[in-house]
């Protein structure tokens, strides 16, 4: 099964019928995704996933693309230092592609965490499997389907 068709059956578990948008041009970076489908910035999400730099456990943070990742709220809430792992690593681990990877589908469990800012903006939009697709969801389609931590307000 493709990375996309891991999203869409992710989706369809749930009960939720969405269309997968793709795209001729790459949507990899938030302000390409945010251009194709004509939103905001903030209605993009990033899906990063960092690496625990003892434990060597994936942490998937999922992040307003107008907001960057504060990396010193998230050692504190997760207990250890992170890093960036390379690009094989993160489809090694979820499946998906630097670029395209999603906030579902992946090919284990993840612990996952939310920036609050998230839940503020509608519709969102995310990446579906690939550096070309993408799927809208709602606030609370995207909590309750990742059933991610939310970092606290900083």
């Amino acid at each position: 099964m493709s990375p996309t068709e891991r999203v869409r059956a992710a989706l369809r578990a749930q009960g939720i019928e969405r269309e997968i948008l793709e795209f001729e041009h790459s949507t990899h970076t938030a302000a390409q995704a945010a251009r194709a489908v004509g939103a905001t910035l903030g209605q993009i999400v990033k899906s990063l996933v960092l690496r625990g730099r003892l434990s060597q456990q994936p942490y998937l943070i999922l992040v307003a693309g107008d907001h960057r990742a504060n990396l010193d709220l998230l050692r504190r809430v997760i207990g250890e230092e992170l890093e960036q792992p390379p690009p094989e690593w993160v489809e090694a681990v979820t499946g998906f592609p630097v670029g395209g990877v999603a906030p579902i589908g992946y090919l284990s469990p993840i612990r996952t965490l939310l920036d609050p800012a998230l839940l503020q903006r509608n519709p969102l939009w995310a990446a579906a499997g690939s550096s070309r697709s993408v799927f809208a969801l709602s606030p609370e389609e995207l909590w309750a389907l990742t059933q991610a931590e939310v970092l606290p307000e900083v």
